[in-house]
């Protein structure tokens, strides 16, 4: 699935035959967007060594030597973009949501497995052409 998006634009009394690029003499920007997805099955491991201490008193430490594995249905999404500044300079965005179908959260609401069902992760860069 994709998307475009453009705009050009000439000068009073330049050519008005049509023309898909820049005009000259004006100015041009231009993006493309593309919706990324899938499903798919995800594994998560967590382990962890250290010591856990209670907030409350008697504050006494306990060492946990521990892995927590499992198999959940995952969803992934996403948006990948480019906005065209130049016609060698654009700058590039990316973001994607993956969602764990699971029931991970103790009776607190805290992550058990240190993992969470939502994970965002973005990203913005250049593109330069040379």
């Amino acid at each position: 699935m994709g998307a475009a998006l453009g705009r050009s634009t000439q000068a009073a009394g330049d050519s008005d035959r049509p023309y898909l690029g820049p005009g000259f003499g004006g100015t041009s920007v231009g993006s493309v967007i593309n919706a990324v997805g899938g499903t798919g099955v995800a594994w998560r491991q967590t382990n962890r060594t250290g010591a856990f201490r209670s907030n409350r008193p008697p504050f006494i430490s306990t060492p946990v030597a521990e892995t927590l594995s499992n198999a959940v249905f995952a969803a992934s999404g996403g948006l990948d973009g480019a906005i065209a500044l130049h016609q060698r300079l654009a700058i590039l965005a990316l973001v994607r949501v993956h969602l764990l179908h699971d029931k991970d959260r103790l009776p607190d609401g805290v992550v058990r497995r240190g993992v969470s069902s939502v994970i965002v992760r973005y990203g913005v860069g250049a593109q330069v052409r040379f």
